[in-house]
């Protein structure tokens, strides 16, 4: 067994023992049941709409703004709300048993629309947070514990302490202004320290785009294994311009701090010639229209792209090791 296997083993060991004593196992739980939820799509069906009304109808029943809302029929009768209503309402909707949950979580929105945003987590939605982050990343070929660094305007506010980020084995750096020598540091803190996965909101890629596609940014001798995008619409010229800088592929995740990853788009790498106008071997594949995880069979994913109307010649595999036809 080499190093690199030994540790991984001791790391993977440690979280379950920390989960167990802190957790009850939870996000083990959690983690076992997304897996099996995505490999079994048939089967979320049924648990969303268990879920959908499971919930809805302890908020009737708990909530005294939504009381009023007891005698409901569909997810239709209720109002929509913004994170404006939300604040300006916290003491009516909010559940005063819950809100004084010992082991609550505060999270924070990023602010990106323009209104950030506390909410509170009690210890089993946190755990099935924290489950998306491993499951979705994991089924792209991203495991726990890889070194990852967090870079943001806003993170400053999460308040993360070291111990945290040295036990999750990712780091954050928060800058609010993104100039020339911002953008320089955090290129030189991904290759000093080894990181292996950078995640950033959307606007922060464009704007490393910007800087490598105007011959700023120093030649990459990094390894990094991949690249999220969260909280914005990621451009695909920007998304070509990054994984073409880190070679390496660019994910985004569909995710906010209130859920947690709901999807990773689907990324596939074509092995052999393809058709003119299409990538030659090597190059990756992006279906950025379609969520689609790779815990996908290949022919589910075929049938998505089908239904879209999209022809289906060009053979390439998933990094799962699924083949798929794809045009």
């Amino acid at each position: 067994m080499s190093y690199a296997e030994i540790t991984r083993d001791q790391k993977y060991s440690a979280f379950v023992e920390d989960d167990v004593k802190n957790n009850k196992g939870r996000i083990i739980n959690c983690c076992e049941e997304l897996d099996y939820l995505l490999k079994h799509p048939e089967v979320n069906e049924i648990f969303n709409e268990h879920y959908l009304y499971e919930t809805l109808t302890y908020a009737t029943v708990s909530s005294p703004y939504y009381r009023k809302y007891r005698n409901y029929k569909n997810i239709s009768d209720f109002p929509i709300v913004d994170k404006q209503f939300l604040k300006d309402h916290w003491d009516q909707i909010v559940i005063p048993e819950y809100q004084s949950l010992p082991d609550n979580r505060e999270k924070y929105t990023s602010g990106s629309t323009g209104t950030p945003f506390k909410m509170l987590m009690d210890r089993y939605k946190h755990c099935r947070w924290i489950a998306g982050n491993k499951v979705f990343r994991a089924n792209v070929g991203v495991m726990s514990h890889e070194k990852t660094l967090y870079f943001s305007g806003t993170v400053a506010d999460k308040n993360i302490p070291m111990e945290r980020q040295d036990k999750d084995n990712v780091y954050y750096i928060n800058r609010k202004h993104l100039d020339d020598a911002t953008l320089t540091e955090v290129l030189n803190i991904l290759k000093k320290n080894n990181m292996r996965t950078l995640t950033a909101m959307a606007s922060i890629l464009e704007k490393m785009a910007h800087f490598i596609h105007d011959g700023k940014a120093p030649e990459w001798t990094g390894k990094l294994l991949a690249v999220f995008s969260v909280s914005e619409h990621l451009k695909e010229n920007v998304r070509k311009v990054i994984s073409d800088y880190f070679r390496c592929p660019v994910y985004v995740l569909y995710a906010n701090e209130e859920n947690g990853v709901l999807a990773v788009d689907a990324i596939i790498r074509c092995l052999e010639i393809c058709p003119s106008g299409l990538p030659l071997n090597g190059e990756y594949i992006y279906l950025s229209k379609y969520v689609i995880t790779h815990s996908l069979s290949a022919s589910s994913i075929i049938r998505s792209i089908q239904k879209a109307g999209r022809s289906t010649t060009t053979l390439a595999i998933s990094k799962s090791g699924s083949t798929v036809i794809s045009q």
